[in-house]
């Protein structure tokens, strides 16, 4: 029975380190799953503002892509989101319009990813408002 003390401690010293990387890499991809779902939910809503209210307040657009990064639970840097609206020729009743949005998410656990990655959502609709 002497010859097995300490046995308990030396496991859990060798498995501290697979739980931690397991616990941390869930963690810096939920982090990462909620910023490009903020993404493209706020990318949504901004399509469909500019869709029924007013396609060419871009900066309201713009705003409304920000907002939801900044109110994402698990964090986001909103002044990192780049937003690009385009459109299909003309911003009219019937024509197309897209708006894309970019972020860089950088893990803080260095070494589970080799860097920063980009992400990007885009939605696109139809113009409603009727002239």
């Amino acid at each position: 029975m002497k010859r097995e003390q300490g046995v308990a401690a030396l496991e859990m010293m060798l498995l501290l380190p697979v739980l931690l990387l397991l616990l941390l890499g869930g963690l810096e991809l939920a982090r990462g799953a909620t910023l490009r779902m903020a993404l493209g939910d706020g990318t949504w809503r901004a399509a469909r503002y500019l869709s029924v209210y007013d396609p060419w307040d871009e900066v309201r657009a713009e705003t409304i892509v920000r907002d939801a990064v900044a109110d994402n639970a698990l964090g986001g840097d909103p002044a990192a989101v780049t937003v690009t609206v385009s459109d299909d020729g003309g911003r009219s009743f019937g024509h197309v319009i897209t708006v894309r949005a970019e972020t860089t998410f950088c893990p803080l656990v260095p070494f589970l990813t080799p860097g920063c990655v980009g992400l990007a959502a885009e939605h696109s609709v139809q113009v409603e408002v009727w002239p």
